[in-house]
């Protein structure tokens, strides 16, 4: 038995044609059954034509989803680790602040504010050098943007809430008192905010 390959290859066969055409051109029927071979051929060999190419799109479609997706694994990888490289770094010098505070220890609170903004203050120049790379993934790119503002504003609350704090210690009145109460919610709001947000999009 021939294979379909063949067949197709003698469907098309010069030869193959002129002696069909000569065994049927004085049969009107024939010979319409004829064309309407011709007919169905040619659209069997568009239609295989046709599904060689969906073919390649869509395995190329794919390819492009896979890489989009590594590309963002990486990304999401390497912002995660930033940020949390940068907490890891701050955060003992603010719980050394807490833990003053808690004490009632106005010196070492002093102290410990001095030290925390310092670390806040190389915290907020380390920011400016994480930068996120387009992986194609929109939503993601948007997510990535996202995190890195609230950082910012995170830290940057922060540091104002030890230069707010300073001030009270410095001078011990219900104003200085009042600003740095406010400044320390909000340092806290706008953290509890950076950690949900990297918790829900990053972890």
């Amino acid at each position: 038995m021939e294979s379909n390959k063949d067949e197709g290859n003698k469907a098309w066969d010069k030869k193959f044609w002129l002696d069909l055409i000569e065994k049927v051109k004085f049969n009107p029927y024939a010979l319409g059954m004829v064309t309407l071979f011709a007919v169905l051929t040619l659209i069997a060999v568009l239609i295989s034509a046709g599904s060689g190419n969906t073919s390649n799109s869509t395995t190329a479609e794919k390819q492009i989803e896979e890489k989009t997706k590594a590309d963002m694994d990486s990304e999401k990888r390497r912002i995660y680790e930033e940020l949390i490289k940068l907490e890891d770094y701050h955060l003992p010098s603010w719980n050394a602040l807490s833990e003053s505070l808690a004490q009632s220890n106005r010196y070492e609170s002093y102290s410990n504010a001095q030290k925390s903004e310092d670390v806040l203050i190389n915290v907020w120049s380390k920011m400016k050098d994480i930068k996120c790379n387009t992986t194609g993934d929109s939503t993601f790119d948007e997510k990535c943007e996202e995190i890195l503002k609230q950082a910012n504003r995170a830290y940057s609350a922060k540091r104002m809430a030890t230069k707010e704090l300073m001030k009270w210690l410095d001078d011990d009145s219900p104003k200085k008192l009042y600003e740095a109460e406010n400044a320390m919610d909000y340092a806290v709001s706008e953290w509890k905010s950076y950690q949900m947000l990297l918790a829900k999009n990053f972890r």
